[in-house]
């Protein structure tokens, strides 16, 4: 049996492989050594037929480790700053007789400020549902832990012998004492 590879992890890994992945692998199997030339030196990437593919119990073990940063990039979602998305929907009404778009205005203002076209169309819905305050990221409203308001004056209120201590104060309150202690820091 023999390790058949994709050519995009030949040309990049030149069969080296990890040594998680040699244990692996079944004694039989043939792994070239580090010094064996791939490619040919004067045949080009493109005039190479494909290899035929043997897939067993080892292939997704090996493909992980071998292809994880080599023939392709794991999807990461862009997030646009606010004042890149507010002038994208200003230049959006400036091109529009607000609510219809016409034909080809988001694909010209993609271009223009070199973004995806999908962005475009969706900072031109959210304006539309909500105006600036709709494009702007709501990121900072949407992750980490929910502040927790605590009125000053409701902490003066309490009398001095009942706020001595955390817990005491939060009785008075009617917290519990961790978010008490939450709030402090």
């Amino acid at each position: 049996m023999t390790l058949i590879m994709t050519w995009c992890g030949l040309m990049q890994m030149k069969m080296l492989m990890l040594p998680e992945a040699k244990e692996m692998l079944p004694p039989e199997t043939e792994v070239l050594p580090p010094e064996t030339e791939v490619l040919p030196p004067k045949m080009e990437a493109k005039e190479m037929p494909l290899p035929e593919m043997e897939f067993n119990e080892y292939s997704f073990i090996i493909a992980k480790h071998l292809f994880a940063d080599s023939c392709g990039t794991v999807k990461k979602r862009r997030f646009y700053p606010d004042d890149l998305k507010i002038a994208i929907y200003l230049k959006l009404l400036a091109c529009t007789h607000p609510p219809v778009m016409h034909h080809g205005v988001s694909k010209a203002v993609a271009l223009q400020f070199d973004v995806p076209v999908r962005v475009v169309q969706r900072v031109w819905r959210e304006g539309q549902n909500g105006g600036i305050e709709g494009v702007k990221n709501k990121l900072n409203f949407n992750c980490g832990r929910k502040r927790i308001e605590i009125d000053p004056e409701a902490i003066k209120a309490v009398p001095l012998a009942q706020r001595t201590t955390f817990q005491d104060l939060a009785n008075a309150l009617g917290l519990i004492s961790s978010k008490l202690n939450i709030v402090n820091q």
